[in-house]
């Protein structure tokens, strides 16, 4: 963990990437993520309503697009765009609009 956040190794390098966008709590033993998918398994385990079921796999899967689009977002920004290099500012739009798109389809 760098500065509160999740460091991860980037494949490219194999040094520890700047991974400032991914929150703290993407790194504890049990994210809210894993909760999510534990709500899934009891609904299906207890005969729950198919709309019970739905809302689960919905609230997951809105939470997972959320994480990935932060880690592709850092991805972007700190491996695409490598800060220990002069970026352009026709580079950080193209980003920032790749960003943008991103999150939009990821909604």
């Amino acid at each position: 963990m760098v500065d509160g956040k999740l460091a991860v190794k980037s494949r490219m390098t194999n040094a520890p990437s700047q991974t400032q966008h991914i929150p703290e709590k993407a790194a504890e033993s049990r994210p809210p993520h894993q909760g999510q998918v534990e709500a899934i398994g009891r609904t299906l385990n207890q005969d729950a309503e198919c709309s019970d079921v739905l809302h689960n796999i919905s609230a997951c899967r809105g939470a997972m697009d959320a994480l990935m689009a932060e880690v592709i977002e850092g991805h972007i920004r700190f491996h695409i765009l490598d800060p220990a290099k002069s970026v352009t500012n026709e580079q950080t739009r193209a980003a920032d609009d790749l960003v943008t798109a991103l999150r939009a389809y990821l909604k």
